[in-house]
């Protein structure tokens, strides 16, 4: 999703307060002609610009209201493209179910009227719900096969984006070297097509698995280059999950107790972040590698206090998740470590966390 060009500079640079205003004068001046099409078209536009400030909830209303009206006037292409962007809000909501079923639909409404760049983006939001859900062996089919229908057509950004995913999807395997090519490659893209947010998110990925794989300077190194991008791009997530990558540094290194105690707060800061960004998934991650951060704190026997905010954290986290099978099952149980065993053991269904959430946290319950 993307704004249109009245605001599409201040958007790539993100400075989205500037590029909000421009779109509202935009819309204002077309609510005024009276023109209901070009309205809806514009408000999907806007709504980019709240789904990159993480507003997703907003994103997802003016989306469906644009989704109704061009279906209701028979405008198959507009109503295809809104369908596709309330998917792709739905997989950072955690709604893996219903975004699949729409990026699948719309797909098929745009292959039939050939609108092939659109259905290709469509193939791209399943591969990614796919991988979040944890069927990988699908959504490297899925990803393969996009690749080959991206030869040759002027879709770099896509491209570098379907490289990433497929690399996040080899890395789920356990397959890191080839991870690791795919991001690489995913990098170069984005790079060469000027979309440094991407390009950002793709060194996300890459320094998480060279931090755990014990290559802390080239990871720290990556950081670096991610704060600086995401100072001149901004990105609703790319905050949330630097946060996270630095407690994930922090935990590594394990330089002491006042470095843990710097990467729970800044768990405990990424969890608030992204609950208010609507970013489920993230909210339930950074929940998540508190409560087994502060469980390995506390069998230290340093104090009984991190067993305790343990036991406080493992509560938000299981009310983030809102089952309530989970809260009365778990709870009360003493040591966090369950939640680890409970990762490894459970299929992923609506409402869980992603299947790409657990390798990271394994290093916050050692």
């Amino acid at each position: 999703m993307c704004c249109s060009s009245l605001g599409r500079d201040a958007f790539r640079r993100g400075d989205f307060d500037a590029a909000r205003r421009q779109m509202e004068a935009s819309l204002q001046a077309s609510r005024e002609l009276g023109e209901p099409v070009r309205t809806a078209a514009l408000e999907i536009n806007f709504a980019g610009i709240l789904f990159e400030e993480g507003r997703l909830a907003e994103s997802e209303a003016i989306n469906r209201r644009a989704l109704s009206l061009f279906d209701a006037l028979g405008r198959r292409v507009l109503a295809a493209s809104a369908r596709m962007n309330v998917a792709a809000v739905l997989i950072w909501a955690g709604r893996w179910a219903e975004s699949l079923a729409l990026s699948r639909r719309a797909q098929g409404e745009l292959e039939a009227l050939d609108v092939w760049g659109a259905a290709d983006a469509a193939i791209h939001l399943q591969a990614a719900t796919l991988t979040e859900t944890g069927m990988l062996d699908e959504a490297d089919r899925v990803g393969r096969e996009l690749d080959r229908r991206l030869d040759g057509r002027p879709q770099a950004i896509l491209g570098g984006i379907v490289a990433r995913d497929r690399g996040r999807a080899a890395r789920w395997r356990g397959d890191t070297e080839e991870a690791l090519r795919q991001w690489s490659r995913s990098g170069r893209i984005a790079e060469e097509a000027g979309a440094r947010d991407e390009q950002a998110r793709t060194w996300l990925e890459e320094a998480t698995v060279r931090a755990i794989r014990g290559e802390v300077e080239a990871a720290r190194g990556l950081r670096e280059r991610i704060s600086e991008t995401a100072q001149e791009c901004g990105g609703a997530d790319l905050a949330v999950r630097g946060r996270f990558l630095d407690a994930l540094l922090l935990r590594l290194e394990d330089r002491g107790r006042p470095a843990l105690d710097e990467a729970v707060r800044l768990l405990e800061t990424a969890a608030e972040e992204a609950a208010v960004r609507s970013l489920r998934p993230w909210t339930w991650k950074c929940h998540a590698a508190r409560v087994g951060l502060l469980g390995a704190l506390g069998r230290r026997g340093e104090s009984v206090t991190p067993l305790r905010l343990a036991e406080e954290a493992l509560r938000e986290l299981l009310e983030a998740i809102g089952s309530p099978a989970l809260q009365e099952s778990y709870v009360r149980l003493p040591d966090p470590r369950f939640f680890l065993h409970w990762l490894e053991t459970e299929t992923p269904e609506e409402g869980d966390l992603p299947a790409s959430a657990r390798s990271d946290l394994e290093v916050f319950f050692r």
